[in-house]
């Protein structure tokens, strides 16, 4: 039975109130506040320096000391991962904050004003996706150069095409209504139609977009990092740390176990909101 609107509730607010009966959508909420506090907090929770050696203990298995072992240079495997919580997050934020900025501008541009412009803009999208995703980024970096600030320039060259194909289609719908023959009517510009019309009107696609590209550009960084290509030593950065424990993987198993768990929690985190949040805002096309 279909909950009756009350008046005065907002979209965003019905959006959550569906969002929080979704369990996997929760889970992952709370997977991805956990990786935040742990972010934040990283000084407080980490027991050593995440760049600090202790060579008389090199591969160690954990234990008390080392809850989750150490490296080949005798660092905490524990406090590596609680900082590269850091530069996941970051990393997987402000690139696709950064795609999202690229992406939707153009998708509006290119379903507004249609005509050449439109086909320009859709040519690079075709361009964009004729390739995989990390082998353009791969090529990408292979120009800047390696170096953590170069990956994210890459992967969000190569992200912004999504949210440039999902913005137009939905742009190209939403110019039709009559609020936007309205707007035309009273003498609104078309950048005013286009930043307080439509945006607001295709902002929970973007939503749901972005969830699903932070976990897509943290894998896409931490492939990166894993061929040297990204973060450099003596960086905690996950991707960074399982390049490191591949040669050690049958001496000392835990020293890829613990960055790749870390990885796959906070991916899944992502998703789960990502679906979660999807199904909130679009209860119409869940099955």
């Amino acid at each position: 039975m279909r909950r009756k609107v009350k008046k005065g509730e907002s979209m965003w607010h019905l959006t959550w109130l569906r969002f929080k009966k979704n369990k996997l959508g929760m889970i992952g909420l709370g997977i991805i506040i956990f990786w935040v506090l742990v972010a934040i907090f990283a000084p407080f929770i980490a027991p050593y320096s995440p760049v600090e050696q202790h060579l008389e203990d090199r591969l160690k298995p954990p234990c008390e000391k080392y809850w989750f072992g150490t490296d080949e240079f005798g660092r905490d495997i524990f406090s590596r991962i609680v900082y590269g919580s850091r530069i996941a997050l970051v990393v997987g934020i402000i690139v696709a904050l950064i795609s999202a900025a690229i992406g939707v501008t153009l998708g509006l541009i290119s379903g507004y004003f249609g005509g050449k412009v439109d086909e320009i803009i859709m040519r690079a999208v075709d361009i964009v996706w004729a390739f995989p995703a990390l082998i353009l980024a791969l090529a990408i970096v292979a120009i800047l150069g390696p170096g953590l600030i170069n990956a994210m320039i890459a992967i969000a060259l190569v992200g912004w095409a999504s949210y440039a194909r999902v913005v137009r289609a939905e742009t190209l719908s939403v110019k039709e209504e009559l609020f936007i023959e309205a707007a035309r009517a009273i003498g609104e510009s078309d950048l005013r139609i286009l930043f307080s019309y439509i945006l607001p009107n295709v902002m929970s696609s973007i939503l749901v977009l972005i969830t699903y590209n932070i976990p897509s550009a943290i894998i896409t960084a931490s492939s990166l990092s894993f061929l040297g290509l990204g973060a450099q030593p003596p960086s905690p950065d996950w991707g960074l740390m399982l390049s490191s424990a591949r040669v050690y993987v049958t001496r000392a198993p835990w020293y890829s176990i613990f960055p790749g768990l870390a990885i796959m929690t906070l991916v899944l985190g992502f998703n789960f909101v990502g679906d979660g949040l999807r199904d909130a805002i679009q209860p119409e096309k869940v099955s």
